[in-house]
């Protein structure tokens, strides 16, 4: 079933929702990246996720609102392209975003452990030296139970 062509501005309405959805689908897709890891499998299932939802997006509003009645290529294209302006333009902002989150987050750790680790490290050589001096009071004492000559006793048959 072929729909008529449309008018210039039919269309750009349906251009613009659809270059929306484009940025809302990869605004998400990059959210979800960021919290649950960049793992093969995870991102395996993210993508497959975010082409399902794209696709559920420009499927519905091309049946649902759009002038034509059904999906069309420039609905794919403008989709497309919301996806490629975000990742262009959006997520290297983003990008810093978290990494300056990520790292004001872990600085109370990395204060703590700065804090801790030379007093870990001092308390560790401690423990190694009473070790080692355990071990020579120890050597120190099994020589002293070896008895001396004279008093050895013989059997004196």
């Amino acid at each position: 079933m072929m729909t008529a062509a449309q008018g210039a501005a039919q269309i750009w309405p349906d251009v613009l929702c659809c270059l929306g959805q484009g940025l809302l689908v990869a605004c998400l897709y990059d959210a979800a990246r960021s919290v649950l890891g960049r793992a093969r499998l995870t991102l395996f299932v993210l993508d497959l996720a975010g082409f399902l939802l794209a696709g559920l997006m420009v499927f519905s509003y091309g049946a649902s609102r759009s002038w034509a009645g059904s999906v069309r290529g420039y609905m794919v294209l403008a989709l497309l392209a919301g996806d490629l302006a975000y990742f262009g333009a959006v997520a290297p902002l983003t990008r810093a975003v978290e990494k300056r989150v990520k790292w004001t987050l872990s600085r109370p750790f990395a204060l703590a452990l700065w804090l801790i680790w030379p007093l870990a490290a001092a308390l560790w050589r401690a423990r190694e030296k009473a070790r080692s001096r355990r071990l020579e009071k120890r050597l120190q004492k099994e020589k002293k139970r070896l008895q001396k000559n004279s008093k050895m006793l013989y059997n004196s048959n």
